[in-house]
C-alpha cells in the first residue's frame, strides 16, 4: 500500500526574532563605579588622592588596610537573577529588552538597581562581611569625634555609654565624609 505524503506548507514570522537580533547587535554597555569626573575629584580632607585612587584602595585592599569591597562583592552577593527578591525585576527587564526591544533601558534599570544594592552595601557594612576598624583606627575616630571606644564606653557612666553605644551602632565603614559613597553612579556607553 503506497502511502501518500501530502506536502505541507510551513509559514513562519520572524519579523521579531529580527528586531530581537538587531537589538543584541547595538552593543551597549553598562558601567558601574567611580567614574566621569567623579573619579578624578580630589575632595577628601587632609589627602591628595582621587575618588578612584580611594575606591580602588578599599575595593582590592593595601598591604595598610584590609579590602573591604563595596562594588565587587555587593553585586555577586545580591544581584542573582535567579533569586526570589529579583524575579519582579527580572520580568521587567526582560521585557523590555525582548519584548519592548529597548537595551537602553533594560541597563538603565539594570543600573539603578545596581547602585541600589552597592548603597545597601554600604549601609550595612558590606551586608556585615567588611572587617571592622584597627583598634588604632576605632581611637582615632573617637577622638575626633569626641567619644569614646565602645570597649572604654563599657566601664563608663549610662549616658556617656549610651552616647557611645549610638555613635559606633550608626557609625558605617568608608562612610566617614560619604564622598567615596556619592561617587560611585552607572553609565551606558554603545560601542563604536
Amino acid at each position: 500500500m503506497a502511502q501518500l505524503l501530502a506536502k505541507k506548507e510551513i509559514e513562519y514570522d520572524i519579523k521579531n526574532l529580527d528586531e530581537i537580533i538587531k537589538a543584541l547587535k547595538n552593543d551597549y554597555t553598562l558601567r558601574v563605579g567611580i567614574i566621569g569626573s567623579k573619579a578624578k575629584n580630589v575632595s577628601h580632607k587632609g589627602s591628595t588622592k582621587t575618588n578612584a585612587e580611594i575606591g580602588t584602595f578599599h575595593e582590592f585592599g593595601t598591604s595598610k588596610m584590609p579590602r573591604r569591597s563595596f562594588l565587587e562583592d555587593s553585586l555577586k552577593l545580591k544581584l542573582k537573577f535567579n533569586s526570589e527578591k529579583l524575579r519582579d525585576l527580572k520580568k521587567v527587564l526582560f521585557t523590555q529588552f525582548f519584548i519592548k526591544k529597548a537595551p537602553q533601558k533594560f541597563l538603565q534599570d539594570l543600573g539603578a538597581k545596581c547602585l541600589m544594592i552597592i548603597e545597601e552595601g554600604f549601609a550595612t557594612n558590606g551586608f556585615g562581611r567588611w572587617k571592622p576598624y584597627a583598634a588604632s583606627s576605632e581611637k582615632a575616630i573617637a577622638k575626633k569625634n569626641k567619644v569614646l571606644t565602645m570597649d572604654k564606653a563599657k566601664n563608663a557612666k549610662l549616658p556617656t555609654y549610651r552616647r557611645a553605644s549610638n555613635f559606633w551602632t550608626f557609625k558605617n565603614i568608608l562612610t566617614d565624609t560619604g564622598k567615596l559613597r556619592h561617587s560611585i553612579m552607572f553609565k551606558i556607553i554603545k560601542k563604536k
